[in-house]
């Protein structure tokens, strides 16, 4: 616990016991109680927020979730930046047929205007004049009033189309705004992207090179594995309301025969080994299927989502319920496609492979536990030839 906040929280505690204590009343004395309890409340908190704060998961955590957080945002400004590209080239092809259109109107009524220059400003008079008889001056009168109709619309058709290429001139200046504008935002949030990526790959190289480090990430990891058991346990005692799917039957009788979650190769396997550089032994619960970024994590048998969301240490989870007390755990996706409560077949997928956690390439990890015990998945896994 910081010494300040300590301090400030006694002071404030000493003052307030003073003047209560000045009242003699049993309801200042509940008084005391209570304002006591709170100040006991918010000592509590600081201390246990200070200490999640020096949890080595609980900062790789926070760092994922932002980086998950600054790509979605990347994604999403990128994603705009394809919108307004495709409108801004369709606005440029707009604006370059509307203003070809306009010139040749205007081409149109400058060779009109010439003509009516040469002819004089009394051919109509002479056109009318030159009528030998009363049928042929209607006929000649009604041609020029056509004549002049047809270039009142030309003139109009003019104006219409230098509002309709101005209007969409408007429209590009705005949409261009928009796209720099959204380029801008995501030029920040990849620069900031990459600072989180530094700053969590030095936290990475501190577990990796420091062994007080790697041991306090081993112990925590530990401490989540028995949280996820107990989470089993509660569920199997009576939090299962929804039906598990058996139209596959009983996935004991596949044991051996189940296809992987996701393609790729297992680097990290099920049980105790020995850190090279510390000399320290640790029991993996689960295995390490280093993967492509992004690729799809099939669950292996039919079963019940019984949770899926962000959990300490293994990123963002989804664990299934195959039926006769069997769970798989599918940790450190990118996305996840499920919800709880959600019937799943097998193949389904599940998420996508994440990079989340302390691996240093996109990796699935994956669990399957026997009454919240883990056990090896690699003897439930399908061989490959």
């Amino acid at each position: 616990m910081k010494p300040i906040k300590s301090a400030a929280y006694v002071a404030v505690f000493a003052l307030l016991t003073l003047q209560l204590f000045a009242q003699s009343s049993d309801d200042n004395k509940k008084e005391l109680e209570k304002v006591s309890k709170q100040i006991q409340d918010k000592i509590e908190k600081q201390y246990k927020l200070y200490e999640e704060e020096k949890s080595v998961l609980y900062q790789l955590q926070k760092f994922d979730q932002k980086l998950d957080e600054l790509k979605k945002r990347v994604d999403n400004c990128n994603s705009k930046l394809d919108q307004y590209e495709k409108e801004i080239d369709y606005s440029k092809d707009q604006i370059g047929t509307e203003s070809a259109r306009l010139s040749k109107v205007e081409k149109d009524l400058s060779e009109r205007m010439r003509q009516l220059y040469k002819e004089g400003s009394f051919k109509s008079l002479k056109t009318l004049m030159s009528a030998v008889s009363f049928d042929d001056f209607m006929k000649k009168y009604d041609i020029l009033v056509a004549i002049a109709k047809k270039d009142v619309e030309l003139k109009k058709n003019i104006l219409r189309k230098k509002r309709d290429l101005s209007s969409k001139k408007n429209d590009f200046e705005k949409k261009y705004i928009k796209y720099e504008s959204y380029r801008k935002t995501a030029a920040e949030k990849s620069s900031e992207l990459t600072q989180q990526k530094k700053e969590k790959s030095s936290l990475l190289g501190g577990i990796k090179d420091q062994r007080t480090l790697y041991e306090q990430a081993i112990a925590e990891l530990k401490q989540q594995s028995g949280k996820l058991e107990s989470m089993i346990k509660q569920y199997d005692e009576g939090t299962r309301k929804i039906e598990i799917p058996q139209s596959e039957g009983d996935i004991n009788r596949f044991k051996g025969k189940l296809l992987p979650p996701s393609e790729g190769k297992i680097t990290s396997f099920f049980g105790k080994f020995k850190h090279p550089k510390f000399n320290v032994y640790v029991f993996n619960n689960g295995v390490e299927i280093t993967s492509r970024l992004n690729d799809p994590v099939h669950a292996v048998y039919s079963g019940v989502v019984i949770f899926s969301d962000w959990f300490k240490g293994y990123g963002k989870m989804v664990m299934v319920d195959h039926g006769n007390n069997i769970v798989g755990i599918y940790g450190h996706l990118s996305e996840i496609s499920v919800n709880f409560g959600q019937k799943v077949a097998a193949s389904d997928v599940l998420g996508k492979v994440g990079d989340t956690g302390s691996s240093d390439a996109p990796t699935l990890y994956f669990e399957i536990r026997k009454d919240g015990k883990p056990q090896n998945p690699v003897e439930w896994l399908a061989k490959k030839d």
